[in-house]
C-alpha cells in the first residue's frame, strides 16, 4: 500500500503545536507524521520481522546481531528487490560491515534515485532527439 505524501503545512501546524507545548491531540498528530515519514525503512522493517519471526527491529540493528544468518540476509535483500520492484546486485550485501534497516534504505533510496535519474536524462534525450526529427 502506498504511503501518503506528508505535507508541509501540516509539518508547520505540528512544530507549531509542539512549541508551545501542547496536549495528547499534538501528541497524535506527531505518531502520524512519524509514521508515514518515510515508508521505505518502514516497509523492510516489515520484511525483517516476517523473515526473522520478530517484532520489530532497530533502525541500526544488525541483521545478524539480530538473529538473522547468511541465508536470512539473502532472503531480505531479494524480499526487497520483489517489494521495491528494483534489482539491487547481491554483492551489495558483501559491501557493508552492519547489514542494518538503515543501510538497506540509504540501498534502495540510492538506487531509486539512479534510477529516476536515469529515466529523466532518457527522457530528456528522446524528446531532444524527436526535437531534430
Amino acid at each position: 500500500m502506498k504511503q501518503p505524501v506528508m505535507d508541509p503545512s501540516n509539518l508547520a501546524d505540528l512544530m507549531e503545536g509542539i512549541s508551545k507545548g501542547s496536549s495528547e491531540q499534538t501528541n497524535e498528530n506527531c505518531a502520524d507524521v512519524i509514521e508515514n515519514l518515510d515508508p521505505i525503512p518502514k516497509k523492510i522493517n516489515e520484511i525483517w520481522c516476517d523473515i526473522l519471526g520478530c517484532a520489530s527491529f532497530g533502525q541500526d540493528e544488525d541483521l545478524f546481531d539480530a538473529g538473522g544468518d547468511s541465508v536470512s540476509a539473502v532472503q531480505v535483500f531479494s524480499e526487497i528487490n520483489k517489494e521495491f520492484g528494483i534489482q539491487i546486485d547481491i554483492e551489495e550485501l558483501f559491501s557493508s560491515e552492519c547489514l542494518s534497516i538503515n543501510w538497506f534504505s540509504d540501498l534502495v533510496k540510492q538506487y531509486l534515485a539512479d534510477l529516476s535519474e536515469c529515466n529523466m536524462v532518457q527522457g530528456t534525450d528522446e524528446k531532444s532527439s524527436t526535437l531534430e526529427s
